[in-house]
């Protein structure tokens, strides 16, 4: 069994004309995972967000400009049920930091782990002004708190959108060895040198000080390291402006060897960020299902249909995963362990989802939440003919961009959505 995440920056949530909520790529995303993670939701403080099945954490951004035309901020962490047991909030800060404390049992691990859920506002940003001690900051000093109480015996998780460009920087101290460094305390933990990769080369303000934070804490990021983003690190926002790594998953190295899937996830019609998929081994978890009298059990969800039409498409869609193929290959020669051999064929799985799904997938209908892929925004009035036009437009443009990332594809994407958004 795994636990499985999904981190978004959904931008907006719910607003006067809209509940993404609603939206079949939304509730597939509820339907497929224990943990939802969600930045920029955008929410007044009346809007309700709350879900059957699922136990929200919500903060809202406290102070809006009085020239704002819109809400911002805002973040939000729905955990299902059954697993919510497990977790415990044990403290918000201010309106951009949310801590969950996950009991170690739910993974079979010796401690508990550290859940964060942050969003750093951009460097240059009107808002910086407001902010006495940085997002950062704040993490760091209360993973000091933590590890003070568990007398060093934590797992951190730390996910977010960072607006943070790092590149390929390494955000482990290099040539730290005791060779070189004979007065370090006998206590000192040494950096593994851990290659890292990034189809964003840019570097900002806010990156260098990520990885000074990766640094300081003895933590990695996971995007290009692990799952079928290894040896890729693939962009996690794309818009008609450019593309940019800036969302991440962030982890003791320790836990790397609990990741069962890691993928950043093509463009969507809800937001210019792309999702970002994990899961992690949860030993326990079968227990978790079979001992709740209103488990999740285990489900089909989706077949596949085959098109004779979409072949050429196939074959394309196919040689767009050559990276990808060349990454599992390198696993395969590399794997000793049935670990490593489940890992191998999770990662083929992915990859071979990612190439089916628009092509041939169907998706199975049940219950809202539970596996009903049937959305209530598609049964509105006013979602006519022209919104399914516009919805099938986008789809074809971002198969387009899935099969050359040109900027002027990645463009129509942009574009595409925004004009299915208004």
């Amino acid at each position: 069994m795994h636990v499985s995440f999904t981190l978004l920056n959904i931008q907006g949530l719910i607003s006067k004309h809209t509940n993404k909520l609603n939206s079949a790529e939304l509730k597939l995303i509820f339907q497929n995972n224990d943990f939802i993670l969600l930045t920029e939701t955008w929410p007044s403080v009346l809007s309700e967000i709350s879900l059957p099945n699922f136990k929200v954490y919500q903060l809202n951004r406290s102070h809006k400009k009085h020239s704002s035309k819109r809400d911002s901020g805002g973040i939000a962490i729905y955990i299902r049920e059954n697993i919510s047991k497990f977790c415990k909030l044990i403290k918000t800060d201010c309106d951009d930091v949310i801590w969950i404390q996950i009991d170690r049992h739910l993974f079979n691990l010796s401690h508990d782990i550290f859940l964060c859920l942050c969003y750093l506002i951009p460097a240059g940003s009107s808002r910086e002004a407001l902010t006495e001690v940085s997002v950062l900051d704040r993490i760091s000093d209360y993973i000091l708190q933590i590890a003070n109480e568990t007398n060093d015996q934590y797992n951190l998780l730390i996910c977010g959108d960072f607006n943070s460009r790092t590149g390929i920087e390494q955000d482990f101290v290099n040539f730290d060895n005791v060779a070189n460094c004979n007065f370090l305390p006998d206590d000192y933990v040494l950096d593994d040198s851990m290659l890292r990769f990034s189809q964003d080369n840019v570097i900002n303000t806010n990156g260098r000080k990520l990885l000074d934070f990766c640094k300081q804490n003895g933590l990695r990021i996971c995007n290009g390291r692990l799952g079928v983003d290894c040896g890729v690190g693939r962009y996690t926002f794309v818009g008609s402006t450019g593309s940019s790594v800036v969302d991440y998953i962030i982890v003791n190295p320790y836990l790397f060897a609990l990741f069962q899937k890691f993928q950043v996830c093509d463009p969507n019609i809800l937001s210019d960020h792309c999702a970002v998929e994990f899961s992690l081994f949860g030993i326990a978890a079968e227990n978790v299902y079979n001992n709740c009298e209103e488990g999740r059990p285990q489900r089909v969800n989706k077949k596949y249909v085959w098109n004779q039409t979409q072949a050429e498409n196939y074959r394309n869609n196919l040689n767009a995963k050559t990276d990808s193929f060349r990454v599992l290959n390198n696993h395969l020669t590399q794997a000793s362990s049935p670990r490593g051999i489940d890992q191998n064929i999770n990662m083929f799985a992915e990859i071979m989802e990612n190439v089916c799904d628009p092509l041939f997938g169907i998706h199975i209908r049940e219950s809202d939440y539970t596996g009903n892929f049937e959305t209530k925004s598609n049964n509105q009035p006013w979602f006519d003919e022209e919104c399914r036009n516009l919805r099938n437009i986008f789809y074809c443009e971002l198969n387009k961009y899935r099969l050359n990332k040109y900027l002027v594809n990645q463009k129509n994407v942009a574009n595409a959505r925004t004009n299915f958004k208004t």
